[in-house]
C-alpha cells in the first residue's frame, strides 16, 4: 500500500517539478529507510510490535514487501540521484542471500523470524518453505547480476533448482498431471503441507494444517503448476550466467551512466497503459452505466455479515460468509452493491483511453 502511494508521489514530483510534493516524498523515503532491518529486509509493518515476536513485525518476502519497498528507493535513486539510497538498495538485494537455505533445502519462505528462520504468517499459512517465493526469487537474483555484475547472486541458484525438483508433488497429488508443486513444502522434510479450515467464521471456525490434500482452503490455493516457469527460469539463466560482469551491467541503472540516455528523469515512467486503444463504444457504455449519483453499480456480490456491537460490546463477526473451505457466497438478489473491484476496472479503461488519445 505505501509503496503505491510513494511510487505516485515520485512520480507526481517528476511530472509537476511543483515544490509542494517534495516535502511528502522525502517523508516517504525516510519511511522506507528507516523501517529498514540492518540485514536488509523489511517487516511487514511499521512501527513494529514491541517484542518481535509476531509475523508482522518478521521479514517478509511476501507479496514482494521486500522487493516493492527496493524498486521505490531504486526509482528515486535513479530520477533523484540520491546516492544516500544505495546502501539501503544492496543491502535489500544481499537480503535474498541471506534467507536462502541452505541445501539440500536451498528455497525461501514467505516469513522469517529474527533469527532468519521460517515463520508461519496468518492461521493458514505455517512456518514452511514455497516453491512460489523460490521462483520468484531466482528471477529476482539475475535481475540483481543485471544491477550489480556481482556474481555471488547467480552462485547458489542452481541449488534452487535443484530443490525445486525434489519437491514436486507425487503422482497421486497432481490431479493427473494438473499441478507440479504444493504451495507449502515442511522444512526438514520436503513434505507438502495443506491448509484446512472447520466453521464458518472468525469466532466459530479454526485453521489446520496436515499433509492431506484433500478439501483445502479454495480461498488461498494449495497447488500450482510450475513447470513452464522453471523452464523459461533455466533458460534465462543459462543466457545471463554467460555474460561477463562487463557485459551484464550495460543497461544497469545502477551501474550504467547512460542508463536515462537522452531521457529527462521524468521519462523513466510509463504510463502503465496496454498499448491497445480501447474502443470507443467501450468508454460510451461505462460512462452511460454511471447512476444518478455518478456511481457504478453492482449485483451478485460477495457478502458479508451484517455489522454490530451486542448489548455486552461485542462485535459482530463480520468476515465474508463462505462454506467450511473458504468459498465465497455471493447475494443472489436483486440487491446493487458499489464495487471497487468494478470502480478500477472501470477507471483503468477510461484512463488508457485518454493515453492512447492522440
Amino acid at each position: 500500500t505505501t509503496t503505491s502511494a510513494a511510487r505516485f508521489l515520485l512520480r507526481m514530483y517528476l511530472e509537476k517539478l511543483d515544490p509542494k510534493f517534495k516535502p511528502a516524498l522525502d517523508k516517504a523515503i525516510a519511511h522506507f529507510i528507516r523501517s529498514q532491518y540492518p540485514l536488509g529486509g523489511w517487516p511487514q509493518r511499521h512501527p513494529v510490535s514491541g517484542e518481535l515476536k509476531d509475523y508482522t513485525s518478521f521479514y517478509t518476502l511476501n507479496d514482494d514487501v521486500t522487493w516493492e519497498n527496493m524498486e521505490f528507493l531504486i526509482q528515486c535513486y535513479i530520477t533523484l540521484g540520491d546516492e544516500r539510497l544505495l546502501d539501503p538498495i544492496q543491502r535489500g538485494m544481499n537480503f535474498s542471500l541471506i534467507t536462502q537455505q541452505g541445501n539440500p533445502q536451498g528455497g525461501w519462505s514467505d516469513i522469517y523470524d529474527m533469527d532468519i528462520k521460517p515463520a508461519h504468517g496468518r492461521q493458514y499459512e505455517p512456518a514452511a518453505l514455497m516453491p512460489g517465493q523460490t521462483i520468484r526469487q531466482i528471477s529476482l537474483l539475475m535481475r540483481y547480476y543485471e544491477y550489480t555484475g556481482d556474481r555471488k547472486f547467480l552462485a547458489r541458484i542452481p541449488d534452487a533448482f535443484q530443490w525445486l525438483e525434489s519437491v514436486r508433488l507425487p503422482q497421486n497429488m497432481t490431479d493427473g498431471g494438473k499441478y507440479t508443486h504444493p504451495v507449502f513444502v515442511e522444512v526438514g522434510t520436503n513434505r507438502p503441507l495443506f491448509a484446512h479450515r472447520k466453521g464458518t467464521g472468525v469466532n466459530s471456525g479454526r485453521y489446520y494444517v496436515d499433509y492431506k490434500d484433500d478439501n483445502p482452503l479454495l480461498h488461498y490455493g494449495s497447488k500450482g503448476n510450475s513447470d513452464k516457469t522453471i523452464k523459461n527460469l533455466k533458460e534465462e539463466y543459462k543466457r545471463i550466467s554467460a555474460l561477463s560482469s562487463e557485459e551484464v551491467i550495460k543497461n544497469s541503472p545502477l551501474k550504467d551512466p547512460n542508463f536515462h540516455g537522452d531521457k529527462l528523469p521524468q521519462d523513466y515512467f510509463d504510463h502503465g497503459t496496454t498499448g491497445k486503444r480501447p474502443d470507443a463504444s467501450e468508454v460510451r457504455a461505462i460512462i452511460n452505466s454511471l447512476d444518478d449519483q455518478h456511481r457504478w453499480l453492482t449485483r451478485h456480490e460477495w457478502i458479508s455479515r451484517p455489522y454490530a456491537i451486542s448489548a455486552t460490546g461485542e462485535e459482530t463477526n463480520t468476515a465474508p460468509l463462505s462454506t467450511e473451505g473458504g468459498a465465497q457466497i455471493r447475494d443472489t438478489s436483486d440487491q446493487q452493491y458499489i464495487s471497487t473491484q468494478e470502480y478500477i476496472k472501470n477507471m483503468n479503461l477510461l484512463v488508457n483511453y485518454i493515453n492512447n488519445t492522440d
